[in-house]
């Protein structure tokens, strides 16, 4: 039985993963505060935020689909 992660026998190119692609400074969405008398932060338990920002990566939507 073959190894479906095996590159070996498939397309000779190799795709670069999103985070080799992801600039930073460079998100592909921004959040609208619909409501700024509301305040995310205080809407999520402090024990639930994160301590560090999660290290997503930052591309467009285009590049996202075309990944």
């Amino acid at each position: 039985m073959s190894n479906p992660l095996d590159n070996r026998g498939n397309l000779p190119w190799s795709e670069p993963l999103v985070f080799e692609k992801s600039s930073s400074g460079h998100p592909g969405y921004q959040v609208v505060n619909e409501n700024p008398k509301l305040r995310p932060e205080e809407l999520i338990p402090e024990k639930l935020v994160r301590k560090n920002p999660a290290e997503l990566p930052e591309l467009g939507e285009p590049e996202v689909i075309r990944h």
